[in-house]
Order: C-alpha cells, then sequence, then structure tokens
C-alpha cells in the first residue's frame, strides 16, 4: 500500500496562492504531496524543486512525478545542507516552502531500516545509507548518562535513566543488534499501559539522535526564510511536541515586530495549530498528532 500523504487539503490551502510559482518540497519522500501540488499548479506553468536525504526516496518519487517531469527538480540535500547546495544557486526566490516532518510509512514497514518496533530488523534507523551513526551503535556505545539524556531530551521518556540502566546492565553481557531486543529491554523496565508508549518513545529520541533531526530542522527554517518571495508561504506539519515547540518558536521569532527593522517578517496565518480532521484520522491513523502551521513573508518596500 503506498504512503498517504498527510494533511493534503490542508496543505494546499495554505501553500498555495502563486499557481505559477516555484514551491519547494523539502521532505519529497514518494512525491506525494507535490504531485497533489503539481495537479493545481501544472496547468498553470508552476513547478517544484523536490528534495530529500535518502536515494531511494528519490527513486520513488521520480516514478510517481513521471507525469510531470517537466516541471519537477529533484536533489538530494538535507535540510541543512539546502541552502548551501541548491537554493544560493538560484536566482530567483521561491513562493513556497514545505516541510513534512513525518516519516514514509513505507519506511516504517520496511524491517531492514530498523525505524518500527513491532517488525524485527536490525537497529539502522538511518534515513540516508550513507550516514554512519546507527541506533546499535547509540546503545551500545554511549555512556549511560549520555543515553539516558538523549531519551529524555529527544522524547520527554519519564523513564530514561531506568531504561538506559537497563541497557547498559543487558550490553554487558550481550550487543543490542534488533529492534525486538531493544523493545524487550524498555519492556522489562516500564509495565502496564505505559509500555508501548515509552517504547516509541525511545524509538523516537534514537530516530532523531541518527538523524540529527532537530539540528536539521533549525538549520532548514532560517534557509527557507531567507529564500521565500514576498506574499511566500512557509508550511510545517510536525508530529511531537519538540518539533512543534522549534517550529512555534521559529515562527514567532520571526515575526512583527521583532522583524520589524529588517524589512521582512512572517504574518503567521495559523495563530494555533491545525489538526487533521476525525476523517482523516479514521482513514489515516498516522496523521492523528500531525499539526500544520504556516506562516506568510512580507517584504517591506522601501520606496
Amino acid at each position: 500500500m503506498p504512503h498517504i500523504p498527510v494533511m493534503t487539503t490542508e496543505v494546499l490551502e495554505y501553500l498555495l496562492w502563486d499557481y505559477a510559482g516555484k514551491y519547494v518540497d523539502c521532505t519529497l519522500g514518494d512525491g506525494m504531496h507535490s504531485k497533489a501540488i503539481l495537479r493545481i499548479i501544472g496547468p498553470h506553468g508552476g513547478s517544484i524543486l523536490g528534495l530529500d536525504r535518502d536515494p531511494r526516496a528519490l527513486d520513488s518519487a521520480r516514478s510517481n512525478l513521471s507525469n510531470h517531469i517537466n516541471q519537477v527538480e529533484l536533489a538530494l540535500s538535507t535540510f541543512g545542507e539546502m541552502e548551501s547546495k541548491i537554493l544560493d544557486k538560484k536566482e530567483k526566490p521561491y513562493s513556497g516552502f514545505l516541510f513534512d516532518l513525518g516519516l514514509n510509512s513505507s519506511r516504517l514497514k520496511n524491517a531492514d531500516d530498523g525505524f518500527s518496533y513491532m517488525i524485527d530488523g536490525p537497529l539502522d534507523m538511518r534515513m540516508s545509507p550513507h550516514d554512519r551513526l546507527t541506533a546499535a551503535r547509540i546503545v551500545n556505545d554511549f555512556p549511560e548518562k549520555q543515553l539516558a539524556d538523549l531519551l529524555f531530551r529527544n522524547s520527554d521518556e519519564r523513564f530514561s535513566r531506568k531504561i538506559a540502566k537497563a541497557i547498559a546492565g543487558y550490553r554487558q553481557k550481550n550487543s543490542i543488534q534488533t529492534t525486538y531486543q531493544l523493545r524487550d529491554i524498555i519492556y522489562g523496565v516500564v509495565k502496564g499501559y505505559q509500555r508501548l508508549k515509552s517504547v516509541a518513545r525511545c524509538f523516537q529520541a534514537l530516530r532523531i539522535a541518527v538523524n540529527n533531526e532537530l539540528e536539521e530542522l533549525k538549520n532548514g527554517l532560517p534557509a527557507a526564510f531567507m529564500h521565500l518571495q514576498s506574499g511566500g508561504r512557509l508550511v510545517v506539519i510536525s508530529y511531537h511536541s519538540i518539533e512543534d515547540r522549534i517550529v512555534k518558536g521559529f515562527l514567532r521569532d520571526n515575526r512583527l515586530p521583532r522583524r520589524a527593522a529588517e524589512g521582512k517578517y512572517l504574518k503567521i496565518l495559523t495563530p494555533k495549530p491545525v489538526r487533521p480532521t476525525a476523517d482523516e484520522q479514521s482513514v489515516n491513523p498516522a496523521a492523528r498528532s500531525a499539526r500544520l502551521r504556516a506562516a506568510e513573508m512580507v517584504i517591506v518596500s522601501n520606496g
């Protein structure tokens, strides 16, 4: 079953305003958001720059977007790299940037990627095969305190210290190499209804660390700000409170009056995060935790 893009109706509503413009899909994945965007802007001459850090995603998107091949440019890039590798080489600013910070469902279902505690597989969790750090390396090599801090910082896991202690004890006798090994260690620490939530949070924390996701986001948002044209839109879908705090803080720090003296600022279009409809949540459970925030670039003319 193909990946179902989250909040597509809302993305189109908040992102699109210039149908002849060029938009950047910073989290291209299978290209399904971009496909929906191109259905609208394609007939008007609009185009997409699609970015992803995973070469497999670019191959999948290239196939899914084949009907719009002349209006799509694809590039391998992280958020942190996109300004120096791609955006600075373009002459014109962009009409909009889209960040969907969720994990593609096809990656969750692939045991070899090691993202899911529901499928046994190697503890990998790398979004790009070119990266070197894996989740297995973290749980086997990081000092106990560093591991506990990581679990808490990246997921707000309340049992982080107990879990880190259990991991440190287990690895004295056995190397931790699989998702089920790690899941069972956490199950041994956290009992009752909390344990599934704790497992999910720990896997999230490790994935964030492996892929440096929070720092990438902190670098990507300013890059988008610098390359938005007047009237351009910034749309971000986040899935947990840590990401959402970063996005909320960035929008707040770049609105009036803080940016008044610089002649450009963001007008926030979503005072509160937009949530998926009940209908979408019932059809696509992956959308349940999604929160969309959007803003519009305002550039004040000196003339």
